[in-house]
């Protein structure tokens, strides 16, 4: 069943098929409404390395972004998502790839169409990063694809020292459980 699409809502493909339902779920897609409880499962994260890199790219296709600055700020890749497993789970499993991001989290959209859940944005902002991210995720959507491809070529001809600042939100203390601890 194709639903159309409007100004709000892309179009939908609805399918009734327990198989296909089973295989999403164990893949980290839960059942309708899920936007602020899908993840990446165990079964996902453990398959091969390149299988990974089309879901990622999958993830960074719809509901990622790609940033070529032109003044002042740095060029970046971001993928936002109501689902803060998903957007731990993913900066960890970017890490696989060499690229390290930030996470963000911000507060539900207030505008014309109102959120109901916090936003958790998985920023890449190194150079190194960002070269990573263009040489093993391969995005399918043409736009973010070249607009990735000429960001890539960007860096490569900047000469920046890198250096990426983060602040400080806060230091706790940890009381621990042992009285002594020994670094052997």
């Amino acid at each position: 069943d194709i639903q159309k699409g409007n100004w709000k809502r892309p179009e939908t493909t609805r399918i009734n098929s327990r198989i296909i339902g089973e295989v999403l779920v164990r893949l980290g897609i839960p059942f309708s409404p899920k936007s602020n409880k899908i993840s990446l499962s165990n079964e996902l994260l453990y398959l091969k390395y390149e299988l990974v890199s089309e879901y990622i790219a999958g993830l960074y296709d719809s509901d990622g972004s790609i940033s070529i600055r032109k003044g002042k700020g740095a060029h970046y890749i971001e993928l936002t998502t109501t689902s803060e497993q998903l957007a731990k789970y993913l900066q960890l499993t970017l890490l696989r790839y060499n690229i390290c991001s930030t996470l963000r989290k911000r507060r539900p959209s207030d505008r014309k169409i109102k959120g109901n859940y916090d936003k958790w944005v998985v920023e890449i902002r190194k150079r190194q990063s960002i070269k990573s991210f263009y040489e093993n995720i391969k995005l399918k959507h043409p736009d973010k694809k070249e607009k990735l491809k000429k960001l890539s070529k960007l860096i490569k001809k900047e000469k920046a020292e890198e250096i990426v600042w983060e602040k400080i939100k806060k230091i706790d203390i940890i009381k621990s459980p042992y009285d002594y601890v020994y670094d052997l």
